[in-house]
């Protein structure tokens, strides 16, 4: 079931800061559909892990503070 995948993913250690850190990067990516495959992945992982959820608003925010002061320029920034 995809209760038990979330559990034994979470023990494992598989979702953890770092996994999060790179999904949020992975949506400068060019290609519209790899950006909405990510945006899924990530809506799933803060409905799941609610310990991340905090870090995941973080990055997120942090993404679009170097989007508006440093780089102008960033491909996810609409999704």
């Amino acid at each position: 079931s995809k209760e038990a995948t979330a559990k034994a993913a979470k023990r494992k250690g598989v979702v953890d800061q770092t996994f999060c850190l790179k999904l949020v990067q992975i949506f400068n990516s060019e290609d519209l559909r790899e950006r909405e495959y990510l945006k899924t992945i990530l809506h799933r992982v803060y409905g799941k892990f609610m310990s991340h959820r905090g870090f995941i608003r973080r990055q997120i925010s942090y993404t679009f503070q170097r989007f508006a002061f440093d780089t102008l320029r960033h491909n996810g920034t609409g999704e």
